[in-house]
């Protein structure tokens, strides 16, 4: 498996995923703010987890707008993905795409970690509402993107 410009993935034999991405070598490709915004999408997810692990007594009741709640938290993560994944010079519809099946996939793993909190259920609906949330998120900036290159906005 290759980055965009052909090189390999990862440095030594051994290394890992992770390391790929953080790697000076990755750095050296032109993408510094690769790192910066990696570290972001990852407090971001930290964050996430946190929220998701408070035990279901102490939470005050959504059950109103609790669909609203993921979906506008998960619009910020797919926003972040894009923009972690849109770094020059990445097309505009991978990046996108990229940004949507992680944050789906993430969403789906909390889901499930809400087995094991006192008090909280998964709900495939949640689910459903990051997902649609994060793709959200992700085409708000894909939109902004178009219309700089368009020239409409600066």
């Amino acid at each position: 498996m290759n980055w965009e410009d052909g090189r390999p993935l990862g440095g030594r034999p051994g290394d890992g995923f992770i390391h790929s991405l953080l790697s000076k070598e990755r750095q050296a490709g032109g993408h510094p703010a690769m790192n910066v915004r990696l570290a972001a999408c990852i407090a971001y997810a930290g964050a996430l987890f946190g929220a998701s692990a408070v035990p279901g007594e102490a939470l005050p009741d959504l059950t109103r707008i609790g669909t609203a709640v993921h979906a506008a938290a998960y619009a910020g993560f797919g926003a972040l993905l894009f923009r972690w994944r849109a770094t020059p010079p990445a097309r505009t519809a991978p990046a996108f795409l990229w940004a949507v099946v992680l944050a789906s996939l993430y969403g789906l793993a909390d889901e499930w970690h809400q087995v094991f909190v006192p008090g909280r259920t998964p709900d495939p609906m949640d689910w459903v509402a990051d997902t649609a949330g994060a793709a959200l998120g992700a085409l708000v900036l894909v939109a902004w993107r178009l219309a700089r290159a368009a020239g409409r906005v600066t």
